[in-house]
C-alpha cells in the first residue's frame, strides 16, 4: 500500500485527498515536531477507508479504529489515557451503527457502561 506524508498531499473542498494531481489511495500519515509518528489515515479512492491509527510523542497509542465507506465507523474504536491504559471503547456493527460503550478513568475503574440493542 502507497504511504504519503500528509504536507504532499492536497484536499478538495470537499475533503478528497489528492497526491501529484490525482485522487489518492493508500495511508497518509503525519508527524509531530519530533518526527514522530502522530496518526495514520486510511483511504481508498479519495474516501477514508480502513484503520486510523494516532499516537502519543511518546510512541504511546492515542486512537485506532477501522473506517468503513458509506458506512463511518465499524468495529471496535479505542482511545487510551497518556500512561498507557484504556479509556474508552465504542463498538459499531457493519453499518456503523454504535452497540456499547465502555469508558473507564486513569487507574483503569470502568467509569460508564452503555449497551445499546441492535437495530
Amino acid at each position: 500500500m502507497n504511504r504519503v506524508d500528509a504536507e504532499d498531499v492536497d484536499f478538495k473542498e470537499d475533503g478528497t485527498p489528492t497526491y501529484q494531481g490525482k485522487t489518492y489511495t493508500g495511508e497518509i500519515v503525519e508527524y509531530d515536531e519530533a518526527e514522530n509518528m502522530a496518526s495514520l489515515t486510511t483511504y481508498r479512492n479519495g474516501h477514508e477507508e480502513g484503520p486510523s491509527l494516532e499516537w502519543y510523542s511518546d510512541g504511546t497509542p492515542l486512537a485506532e479504529g477501522t473506517v468503513a465507506f458509506g458506512k463511518g465507523a465499524i468495529g471496535p474504536w479505542r482511545r487510551w489515557h497518556p500512561n498507557g491504559k484504556l479509556a474508552r471503547e465504542k463498538v459499531f456493527d457493519d453499518e456503523g451503527r454504535t452497540l456499547s460503550i465502555h469508558e473507564w478513568d486513569k487507574e483503569g475503574n470502568l467509569i460508564k457502561e452503555k449497551i445499546l440493542n441492535k437495530p
